[in-house]
């Protein structure tokens, strides 16, 4: 692949990210949670536990943790969402049980972010 076709690419994903981040903010502004609260607390649980610099490298990750720290009231200074921290408070406890993260959480990393975790805490 030449430089000028990495940089179409390169564009084009750009212009993606650009518009799955405005389609979050239009489901945020109509009261809509695009991401269910069990998959948020899944994706919490599995960033806290693995404390790995590679979600910040990945846009979309970066991009709906925003959306689930905005919908969940999850910002500083507000009320968390309940039923969210209960359920993240579930995950955590059990990826420190298995000493792992479970095999459906990888898979929603891998699906969703094209991030493979590491194979142990």
């Amino acid at each position: 692949m030449g430089k000028e076709e990495k940089k179409k690419e390169s564009s084009i994903s750009e212009e993606l990210a650009n518009d799955y981040e405005k389609m979050l903010l239009a489901f945020e502004g109509l009261g809509v949670k695009a991401i269910s609260r069990p998959t948020a607390a899944i994706i919490l649980a599995t960033v806290y536990m693995m404390n790995d610099e590679q979600f910040v490298f990945s846009r979309k990750c970066r991009t709906e943790l925003q959306h689930i720290q905005r919908v969940y009231h999850i910002e500083g200074g507000e009320t968390p969402d309940q039923e969210l921290s209960k359920l993240v408070r579930e995950h955590i406890v059990d990826c420190e049980r298995r000493n792992d993260i479970p095999a459906g959480a990888r898979e929603l990393f891998k699906e969703r972010y094209g991030l493979k975790l590491l194979d142990r805490l």
